[in-house]
Parts: structure tokens; C-alpha cells; sequence
């Protein structure tokens, strides 16, 4: 737990797992704070909390409850392929609809990759049988 925590430099926690609930609560960051590439395995509480420099979530995967609620985001926030493997259970927060700005999640990106390699070969199916019944 960092509850009511004041980080004065910049905090680094990026590739942390954090395997039991965690919670930054009534925290201060005012540089910035690197929580890419880490793993929250529980819930993880930012209630109350202050992100006044950068604060950089990408590829943070969520496997559990994510609580903004009446948390101040001031500073440039980056959820670029950031996964929430529950996004019903985050509150407080508004995200885009893939998880993060920047682009879709990985898995989103999957589903769009296969979607074009799908849409691709009809294309080239459809152009084979119109070439055959001619």
C-alpha cells in the first residue's frame, strides 16, 4: 500500500507485479510516474489521487477492479495498449473504447489484423470465380 504517499521526483515502478490488491489512494505524483509494462494481478485503488507530470500506463495489463474515482489526472497520461482483461470494473475514469488513447489494445489490434487477412482472401476468392465463369 502507498496510500497518501507525496513523490516529489519522478516514481518508477514500470515492469512491477504487483500480485496483491495495491492501492496509491490520496497519493501525489508530481513527475513523472512509470507504471508501463507493469501487472496488477488484483485490484488496484488510485482514489484521491494527483498525476500532475506524466504518467505512463502502456502496455499495463488490469486483471482485476481499476478505481479512478475522484482522481485529479493534470498531466499527459498514457494508456496506449494498456489491457483491462474486466473493463467493467473500472471506475472513475473515462476510457476510450480500446483501452487506452493511442490505438487499440493488442487484442483489438489481433481482431483487426485478422479481420483484413479475412476480408483479403474473399476479396481474392471472389475474384477467382468471377475469372472462372467468364
Amino acid at each position: 500500500e502507498l496510500l497518501e504517499v507525496f513523490f516529489a521526483e519522478d516514481a518508477e515502478f514500470g515492469r512491477t507485479r504487483f500480485v496483491q490488491g495495491t492501492g496509491f489512494s490520496g497519493s501525489r505524483f508530481l513527475k513523472t510516474l512509470d507504471l508501463s509494462g507493469s501487472r496488477f494481478d488484483r485490484e488496484v485503488y488510485f482514489r484521491f489521487t494527483e498525476f500532475r507530470g506524466h504518467t505512463d500506463f502502456h502496455r499495463a495489463l488490469f486483471r482485476n477492479t481499476v478505481d479512478f474515482t475522484e482522481a485529479r489526472l493534470q498531466g499527459d497520461v498514457d494508456f496506449r495498449e494498456a489491457v483491462f482483461e474486466r473493463p467493467g470494473l473500472i471506475s472513475g475514469i473515462d476510457l476510450p473504447e480500446s483501452g487506452g488513447k493511442g490505438g487499440p489494445t493488442g487484442r483489438d489490434r489481433d481482431f483487426f489484423i485478422l479481420l483484413a487477412i479475412l476480408a483479403v482472401l474473399w476479396l481474392l476468392l471472389l475474384a477467382m470465380w468471377r475469372k472462372k465463369s467468364r
